[in-house]
């Protein structure tokens, strides 16, 4: 994600990302009224799975998609989604 704002910071998080020990990470930024989810993901998890349930898309490893809820109905959805 590249340009200003929310999409920027999230921009300059992707090499800290890469690093980070969690098999799993799920930045996310408000924009009124919905949230911007970014699924990141060392592979272990399919992340555009994920996404496609949300109506977005992206790949085995980066994926996202736009969730009007609040931030805690949208983790637990995606909890959910995760579970086996």
């Amino acid at each position: 994600m590249t340009g200003d704002g929310p999409f920027r910071q999230l921009d300059e998080l992707a090499p800290w990302l890469r690093e980070a020990a969690a098999p799993l990470l799920v930045p996310a930024s408000q924009m009124e009224p919905a949230w911007r989810v970014s699924l990141r993901s060392k592979g272990a998890v399919d992340v555009s799975a994920v996404a496609v349930a949300f109506r977005g898309g992206g790949h085995r490893r980066a994926a996202g998609f736009t969730h009007a809820a609040t931030a805690r109905e949208t983790m637990a959805l995606i909890r959910r989604r995760l579970e086996p």
